[in-house]
């Protein structure tokens, strides 16, 4: 854990000194976030804002392998991890004079259930720091975990980028480090179209032996579709976002004069709402559950007001038969802002379907 204070001074001077301190601690635990419990009212408000209203996570006479009652949905989890750095000792007492955003995600991983009303604990590791121009790039380690439970509720891995608070350069990674990872972001008239799955009474095993026929193939656009002021609102105070703290509120995510911006999770959640209209499913059935197994990666190109239509571009990427009646789908999921021309979010999802077989 990191003691020493951020000497107060400009805003580049905070963030050299930020610099120095977190390559000092780079491998380190640099915060232990307060417990997280999420209440089924909390769960509930948050499924219904991702259009995720699954059984497997609302109805508390529902049966997991977690034991009984509701599981946690894993993008619940994520949407923490933003706040749960800001909280962190060296960032808050900079945050005046230091912006802090969120830029990507590398591997995300949900190995063990997080039922609800339990408890689980974080830590925050430093993996790695470095400095592009004007601009820090951060690499921190999420780790949550409930005491007793050998494998975490969830392990991610979150880019962000730092900044002067004066400075105001592109949302996103900086394009030196974008370079560095040939990850240019994505052109959307680039992007093929597709036809969605066709549509089936029963998502069985033999549902997804015909999806898998379909892999690399695009399932088209979905329908436009547009997240409120309120709705913002709504998902950063449900991701503990709850404006309190210096730097942290929704002002940091607000384009001066024009209004508030969508959180870059609630983007990403997204994906839980979008991949029905394709023709996967997401809600529980009588023939398949499906769970939330985590991200590859995910980019962020550009930040998106609230009330801007959006629309998601879905790519099949993989099918996985696992052990009997398991099967593991990635997907590619490019989102697109109306007006822009490349794509605001870029990202890789699994997701596990277990099917009654």
């Amino acid at each position: 854990m990191l003691a020493d204070q951020v000497r107060p001074g400009s805003g580049k001077d905070v963030l050299a000194e930020l610099e120095r301190r977190l390559g000092e601690a780079r491998g380190a635990v640099i915060a232990v976030p307060g417990s997280l419990r999420i209440s089924q009212a909390a769960e509930d408000a948050f499924a219904a804002l991702i259009g995720d209203w699954d059984p497997m996570h609302n109805d508390p006479a529902w049966r997991t392998m977690a034991g009984d009652g509701p599981i946690v949905l894993g993008f619940h989890t994520l949407a923490r991890i933003e706040n749960d750095l800001r909280t962190c000792a060296l960032l808050a007492e900079a945050a005046e004079a230091v912006r802090t955003r969120t830029a990507g995600l590398g591997n995300v991983r949900f190995p063990s259930p997080f039922p609800v009303g339990a408890t689980a604990r974080a830590e925050i590791t430093v993996t790695d720091v470095t400095r592009h121009g004007s601009v820090l790039a951060l690499t921190s380690t999420h780790r949550y975990g409930i005491d007793g439970v050998p494998n975490p509720v969830m392990v991610a891995e979150l880019h962000s980028v730092l900044t002067a608070a004066d400075d105001d350069p592109p949302a996103g990674l900086p394009q030196s480090l974008r370079d560095q990872a040939g990850e240019a972001p994505t052109l959307l008239r680039d992007v093929p179209g597709g036809k969605p799955v066709a549509p089936s009474p029963h998502h069985d095993g033999a549902f997804y032996d015909r999806l898998a026929e379909r892999r690399g193939q695009w399932l088209g656009s979905t329908p436009w579709t547009s997240i409120s002021d309120r709705e913002a609102h709504a998902f950063a105070l449900l991701a503990g976002d709850d404006g309190a703290r210096p730097g942290a509120d929704l002002r940091a995510r607000a384009h001066p004069f024009l209004g508030t911006c969508i959180p870059p999770l609630q983007l990403l959640a997204l994906r839980a709402y979008f991949s029905p209209l394709v023709g996967l499913p997401v809600l529980t059935d009588e023939s398949m559950m499906a769970f939330n197994y985590g991200v590859d990666r995910a980019r962020w190109h550009g930040s998106v007001l609230a009330g801007t239509r959006l629309r998601d571009h879905v790519q099949l990427l993989d099918v996985q038969a696992r052990r009997r009646g398991d099967y593991l789908v990635t997907t590619r999921h490019l989102m697109e802002a109306e007006g822009e021309d490349v794509a605001a979010l870029a990202a890789d999802c699994k997701t596990l379907y277990r099917t009654s077989s």
